[in-house]
This record gives structure tokens, C-alpha cells and sequence, in this order.
């Protein structure tokens, strides 16, 4: 293999490496004198800076507590326009249709960071034809690395009172529906172990 292909495989190489999305759960809080159980209805707010990446977080949500065998009802199915999002109204609304819980997860920071890779040299063994090759040489590059930041809160519908609070980061997001699918399946876990969702009935 030619250097210049070496060295085309060890770019995209690199650029697979960033491109990998990874959420992680930070600072949680769970209010101590919670004991209501497992939330089963559920309205979802997701408040994001564009309407598109709203719907597609609080369906995707939904989808997911589908799965659990809960309900959970996007905000935009029922207040469609953001100016609509009062606490009055949506308090209202979830106490008389008998939801349990409202989910809101916010955008809390968008944090970018640039940082420098800097070149290596490297030597090889080329087998094929029994001799030494020469230095394989990687010039230096800049990275520019992005994190997203956000808070999600449950609160009880019934006394409007905070039980549980994440902060998630995802670095590299690659895309809205690979954030969104690692953020949604990173929360309900996280509930689910503190028994704050339904566990799916075992067969």
C-alpha cells in the first residue's frame, strides 16, 4: 500500500473516532422524600432552540415509554405553538387529563472547544516485497470538539414539585436523531433504576 493511501486510512481513521456520539448522565438529583412510585403518564417537553428538534425529541420519548408500557404525551400534540407552554396551561391541561408527571429537558449549554492533534511520524514493515519503507508522516490537525448540554426535570403533576433532575452531555453529536435516541435511552434507564418509570412485565 502506497503512503499517500496509508495516509488517507489513517484520516478517516481519525475522523470515525470524532464522529462517534457519546451521552453521558451528570449531576442527578432525585428529591428525597418522593415516594409516589413509577410515573405512567407522562407529558413531554422538550424546549429546543428549533421547533423541529422539539417534535422529534418528544415523539422519540414517547416512543420509548411506549415501550415501557407507559404513556407519554409530546407537549407539541397538545400546545403546538411554544408561547402556548405556560405554566398554568400546561398544569391545567395535565390535571385533567390525569397525568402523573411533566418531563422537561432543556438546552442548558452548547460548550466547542478546539484542540490541536499534533503530526507523528511512524514506521512500517512492508512484508510484500521484503523491504523497509519509509517514514509515514501524519501532519498536524485541528479538531474542533462540541458538547451539548442539557437539564431535564420531572416534575409530580399533582403539587407541581420537582423529583428528579439530570444534566447529560453528549460529545461529538453527529446528528439530531443519534443525540436524541443516546439522550432518551440514557434517561429512561436512569429513571427506570430509581424507580421512577415502569419496568416492562417479565414474560
Amino acid at each position: 500500500m502506497s503512503n499517500p493511501a496509508r495516509l488517507g486510512l489513517l484520516a478517516l481513521a481519525a475522523a470515525a473516532s470524532f464522529a462517534c456520539t457519546s451521552t453521558r448522565l451528570n449531576s442527578v438529583y432525585v428529591a428525597p422524600d418522593y415516594t409516589g412510585g413509577a410515573f405512567d403518564r407522562l407529558m413531554i417537553v422538550g424546549l429546543a432552540p428549533a421547533e423541529g428538534g422539539r417534535v422529534v425529541y418528544e415523539n422519540a420519548f414517547a416512543d420509548k415509554l411506549a415501550a415501557l408500557g407507559a404513556i407519554g404525551i409530546g407537549s407539541a400534540n397538545v400546545f403546538p405553538d411554544r408561547e402556548e407552554l405556560t405554566r398554568e396551561k400546561v398544569g391545567a391541561w395535565v390535571r385533567d387529563e390525569g397525568i402523573r408527571g411533566v418531563l422537561v429537558t432543556r438546552v442548558q449549554h452548547v460548550k466547542r472547544e478546539q484542540r490541536y492533534v499534533p503530526p507523528t511520524t511512524t514506521w512500517d514493515l512492508y512484508g510484500y516485497y521484503g523491504y523497509w519503507s519509509p517514514a509515514v508522516a501524519s501532519p498536524g490537525y485541528v479538531v474542533e470538539e462540541t458538547t451539548l448540554i442539557l437539564e431535564t426535570s420531572l416534575f409530580d403533576a399533582s403539587n407541581g414539585k420537582l423529583v428528579y433532575t439530570a444534566v447529560s452531555e453528549s460529545f461529538q453529536p453527529s446528528s439530531r436523531q443519534q443525540v436524541v435516541h443516546e439522550i432518551v435511552n440514557a434517561l429512561t434507564k436512569d429513571l427506570q433504576e430509581r424507580g421512577l418509570l415502569p419496568r416492562p412485565a417479565s414474560s
